[in-house]
């Protein structure tokens, strides 16, 4: 077998230790040795894409292998799928549907275009679905199934600001500005909105909550979008935004993965204070920001 790289030390331990993996492609490989060896090929190679945690969803995952129902939720090789990946990432097979979506969440994978949304306000598009609910100022859940008919995304203002949680929507659609909002962890049709609003040349301006999952989301964001301008990130910030929600040492040590000297200030502040801050309790500090941005008096 050709097997990637990443795998082939635990390949090797599966095959030596006999373990309860090993016998079931020892079952599988007597059954039929061609289908088995093109079957582990294909799902090693999905597996190799799934570590790298790009949001994609999972009927891409399954065309890797030529066929789009590879991944189906109980067919023999999906099970497979999900006992090698979990195996291979120490953690706990997922047995039921439930389980298994959010299982393939972890990896940023999602199940259908139709469940996989943003929430977007008074963006420009070549798309009249888009162009429709801007005139009207109206937000959009706009799903990978919409999004699959949209060329172009703009805004007027050439900012858009982009916010961690639904709750922000509200206080700031007074303002008239362009705003992408998502359900907590960003999701694939998330990055692809700010792709498109990159390539038209948009600033991208983000705000989001003060905790370990809050700022490793703003840094995943800043790695895919450098030029992304980070506001209310202060000590002053976190002081209004701060809660009672203790965050515990296994939470704090994410923070250890965040390199991006925007947030040394915050994270600092984190493992001090140990406690949660939450946008929504910013929302002063929020709106100064964006008046002053606007050219308007605070």
């Amino acid at each position: 077998l050709n097997i990637p790289d990443i795998f082939k030390l635990w390949f090797k331990n599966i095959i030596e230790s006999k373990n309860n993996i090993y016998h079931i492609f020892l079952r599988k490989y007597k059954k039929d040795k061609k289908r088995f060896k093109s079957d582990l090929l294909n799902i090693l190679k999905i597996m190799e894409v799934v570590l790298k945690k790009e949001p994609t969803t999972l009927t891409m995952l399954a065309s890797i292998s030529t066929n789009p129902h590879f991944l189906d939720f109980n067919t023999g090789t999906s099970n497979l799928f999900f006992k090698l990946l979990a195996d291979f990432t120490d953690k706990k097979e997922p047995k039921n549907s439930l389980e298994k979506i959010n299982f393939l969440t972890d990896f940023n994978i999602y199940i259908d275009s139709l469940s996989n949304f943003v929430i977007i306000y008074n963006l420009e598009s070549d798309s009249d679905l888009v162009q429709t609910f801007t005139n009207e100022k109206e937000p959009l859940n706009l799903n990978l199934s919409n999004l699959q008919k949209i060329n172009k995304l703009d805004t007027k203002l050439k900012k858009v600001f982009v916010f961690e949680n639904p709750s922000m929507l509200i206080p700031l659609k007074k303002y008239d500005i362009p705003l992408i909002i998502s359900y907590g962890n960003p999701n694939y049709i998330f990055y692809k909105v700010l792709e498109k609003l990159n390539q038209s040349n948009n600033e991208i301006y983000y705000n989001g909550d003060f905790d370990p999952e809050g700022l490793i989301i703003a840094h995943n964001i800043y790695n895919r979008f450098p030029n992304t301008k980070f506001f209310c990130y202060k000590k002053d910030d976190y002081n209004k935004a701060k809660s009672k929600n203790i965050i515990n040492k296994e939470r704090l040590k994410k923070l250890d993965n965040i390199n991006n000297k925007e947030f040394t200030e915050i994270i600092n502040l984190l493992k001090k204070e140990k406690v949660a801050g939450y946008q929504e309790s910013n929302i002063d500090n929020i709106e100064i920001f964006i008046k002053e941005n606007l050219g308007k008096k605070a």
